[in-house]
């Protein structure tokens, strides 16, 4: 009888450490390029999940949404973002993505920006840290990426996928 009482507690213990640990894992989401939409030029979408621009003189400008399903946390909204894309070059030609969250009540708004650093075929991350604003749980988020002109034959630049975590 003490063994079966013993066997239940140890049950409930796991169940209980189990609920704990799901409760505190992290939320990351991992998006394909191809979520984004054109806001200038066209852009073609490519069967990995990537989007990217084949135009060799115009840079064209994606915008790519973010799915929040934590509104509560009241100032980290995204505690970390990465955004892998591959940028051909040339050398004189930069990458540059921004991620922002926009009140659309208020029209206020935060962004982080960056560049790439590095010109190839490979795809490399662009790493953001932490977003957030006081009071900003409810606000949207979205990634914005500047795809300079195709280079060939190395082919086109590309976001090939947008990477977040809520706290």
């Amino acid at each position: 009888m003490n063994t079966r009482n013993n066997v239940r507690h140890c049950a409930v213990l796991v169940g209980c450490l189990l609920a704990t640990a799901t409760a505190a894992a992290v939320d990351e989401k991992v998006f394909p390029g191809s979520v984004c939409q054109p806001a200038t030029g066209p852009v073609a979408y490519f069967g990995d999940g990537s989007v990217g621009n084949l135009s060799t003189t115009d840079a064209v400008i994606v915008m790519c949404p973010v799915v929040r399903d934590d509104t509560t946390s009241t100032t980290n909204v995204i505690s970390n973002s990465s955004v892998w894309v591959v940028n051909p070059g040339p050398t004189s030609t930069s990458l540059a993505c921004l991620i922002q969250m926009d009140d659309f009540d208020t029209g206020s708004f935060a962004f982080i920006s960056k560049t790439t650093v590095s010109i190839g075929s490979a795809p490399q991350e662009i790493a953001f840290p932490k977003l957030g604003i006081a009071g900003g749980a409810e606000w949207a988020v979205d990634v914005s990426c500047l795809l300079p002109p195709s280079l060939s034959p190395v082919g086109p630049s590309t976001v090939k996928n947008i990477r977040t975590t809520e706290p």
